[in-house]
């Protein structure tokens, strides 16, 4: 392993990084909203941008097009809540292409370098949090997505924040949308990091120290499937997923969550069905 090239283009500090198999990398740079797409090799960028603009700048940048986009169904477009997106806080690439963010609007994006704009948006992806204000109001925010991490060119990811729960999402076949999996991994504290790790099937059988209460109340790992629960077999592959949970974030001490929250690792064996 050694020095290869340095990269410039951020105009704030990088909070996350990840890369796959090819000479490419996904970056994001907090409070400069964008997200940026690294061809090594090439020393070059494809620059994403979140937060808000007006629809003219999008049209000029390409980051909408110009054609009617589908119509939103009316109800959902109601009822749906805005938030600015003023920090991208955290990426996951699905596949060489297709890449996931999440940032302090609460909202998980998904992402095509084909696309300047997002494919798909999961608002609130964990809830509100409110506050009281010093008027004696109740100020709601989003609770910041504080951790991505996707299973290497599957259809399986997880989020975290500080709601208590570790969230499995999965995307549809044609990797244009994604939903909300019935398993959830209670969790007391703030999910700093999170990690999708396949590993050879036998494992979550044989080593006794994933035998234990976080594999659920029958002694066996947890099985991820799309439509409800089913036994594990040979269609199913074995995931560890590994989180870093803190009582405060990592990047600073703005936020603490209450009694009982320790600052530790936490590893959970999955059977994800094929």
């Amino acid at each position: 392993m050694g020095y290869v090239e340095t990269l410039f283009g951020h105009q704030d500090r990088i909070s996350d990084i990840d890369a796959l198999r090819g000479e490419t990398a996904v970056t994001s740079g907090t409070r400069d909203k964008t997200v940026r797409f690294w061809k090594v090799t090439e020393e070059s960028q494809i620059v994403f941008r979140g937060g808000t603009k007006s629809v003219l700048r999008e049209v000029l940048e390409g980051a909408l097009d110009a054609e009617v986009e589908e119509t939103e169904d009316i109800e959902r477009k109601q009822t749906r809540h805005q938030f600015v997106e003023g920090c991208m806080e955290c990426v996951s690439m699905i596949d060489e292409a297709t890449f996931l963010s999440g940032g302090d609007s609460g909202t998980i994006s998904l992402w095509s370098t084909s696309k300047k704009k997002p494919i798909f948006r999961y608002q609130l992806a964990h809830g509100i949090v409110e506050h009281r204000s010093d008027d004696g109001g109740t100020a709601r925010n989003p609770r910041w997505i504080t951790s991505l991490a996707a299973l290497p060119y599957s259809d399986i990811f997880a989020s975290g924040s500080w709601d208590g729960w570790i969230r499995l999402w999965r995307l549809d076949a044609k990797l244009r949308s994604f939903e909300p999996l019935e398993n959830a991994i209670p969790i007391l504290g703030v999910v700093n990091s999170l990690q999708l790790v396949q590993v050879p099937t036998s494992l979550l059988s044989e080593t006794k120290w994933m035998m234990n209460k976080s594999a659920g109340k029958s002694g066996n790992p947890s099985t991820v499937t799309n439509g409800g629960p089913r036994p594990a077999g040979k269609d199913t592959k074995a995931v560890l997923l590994v989180a870093a949970i803190g009582h405060e974030p990592r990047t600073g001490r703005w936020l603490t969550v209450g009694e009982g929250a320790k600052n530790c690792g936490l590893v959970v064996p999955l059977e994800v069905s094929i």
